[in-house]
């Protein structure tokens, strides 16, 4: 099977989006767009072995590939539009691709992006490389927010659910079927943050992901505004029927360090935090204040 032949079976399928934007798509070797707004670009590369393993369900990896790459444009305040995906693996796997594909498309219809283009070559292992373009509307300032001392620090939505699928796989905790599927679900298939984008038009706010947990992702924000943070633990955010598990799981550490590359972190100003609170909550998502921005350098955790 060919390039071509692969672009027509797995990734041109009519049924998925079709923006109106978009000139010369996928399967010609060059797209053009029509965009009279800013563009915003972020890239997400990753290999077989290194960042996830072949016994690994297709369909999980595609949509996680997907679903990084949006929480990052989103966290920049980029309404998500375009991707194009680059694609190496030593032979051309059908019941692979085809998994990889549907998992990835998926998310493409939900979100609104269309695939545009990309490449598919030969490697000794998987390498997937997405590069995903979204359009920063009107009215957005084309530099985030810069937090100051007194601002405060928001978690949108929960944190702890993967960080419990990977200790239950490792055999070191093991939570009931319920909840073992529904951080599974987490792990797996994480939800972007779709929407969320539009905060940057009602609030001023620096928005991050929490790829290296939330302790190390707030760390390189502070660390790049030279300034610090406090986090109170007691506000962290976890599912309530997860709580009782957290004690064999290191209780708060694991909602400090866990990686969680589709959750985002917001700073507002304090003036802010009335609207801030209820514009997250008009999106459909929910706001949880964990913390304050300090002048001292570093984060602290107050218990």
């Amino acid at each position: 099977m060919n390039e071509f032949e692969i672009i027509k079976q797995y990734f041109s399928d009519p049924m998925h989006t079709r923006r109106n934007d978009v000139l010369t798509g996928i399967g010609d070797d060059a797209a053009r767009v029509s965009c009279e707004h800013t563009i915003v670009t972020r890239n997400l590369t990753l290999q077989a072995e290194k960042d996830f393993q072949p016994d690994d369900a297709a369909d999980s990896i595609g949509h996680s590939l997907l679903a990084r790459t949006l929480a990052q444009l989103i966290a920049r305040g980029a309404e998500p539009a375009w991707a194009l995906l680059s694609l190496s693996m030593p032979q051309a796997d059908a019941p692979w691709l085809k998994a990889f594909s549907l998992g990835l498309m998926q998310l493409t219809t939900q979100a609104g992006v269309q695939l545009v283009g990309g490449d598919t070559t030969r490697s000794p292992a998987i390498r997937l490389s997405l590069n995903c373009h979204g359009i920063l509307q009107q009215g957005i300032a084309k530099q985030p927010y810069r937090p100051v001392s007194g601002d405060l620090i928001y978690v949108i939505g929960n944190l702890g659910e993967a960080g419990l699928a990977i200790l239950d796989l490792r055999g070191e905790i093991h939570l009931p079927i319920k909840e073992k599927q529904a951080a599974l679900a987490r792990l797996h298939y994480p939800d972007p943050p779709l929407g969320l984008e539009q905060l940057h038009q009602l609030v001023p706010v620096h928005a991050f992901t929490l790829a290296d947990g939330l302790s190390a992702s707030l760390g390189k924000a502070v660390e790049h505004f030279r300034i610090g943070a406090s986090l109170y633990p007691a506000q962290l955010p976890c599912p309530e029927q997860l709580v009782p598990y957290l004690d064999m799981a290191g209780d708060y550490t694991l909602l400090l360090e866990s990686p969680q590359p589709c959750t985002l972190a917001m700073i507002i100003a304090a003036e802010q935090q009335a609207l801030f609170e209820q514009s997250v909550q008009d999106l459909g998502y929910r706001a949880n204040w964990v913390g304050s921005i300090e002048s001292q350098p570093g984060v602290r955790v107050i218990d």
